[in-house]
């Protein structure tokens, strides 16, 4: 769990200052991020 925490910081942190956004602005992006990409991998898994 503290890796899965970790990673989405590194990426917030990363998209902060790719973006030249707040880090709430960047950890929102990568939860977004994150949840189609697990949408999209389960849907594909699954069928």
């Amino acid at each position: 769990m503290g890796l899965i925490v970790w990673n989405l910081i590194i990426h917030a942190h990363i998209l902060r200052h790719a973006l030249a956004v707040s880090f709430f602005m960047g950890f929102n992006l990568t939860l977004i991020i994150h949840f189609l990409s697990f949408s999209i991998i389960n849907q594909l898994v699954t069928k």
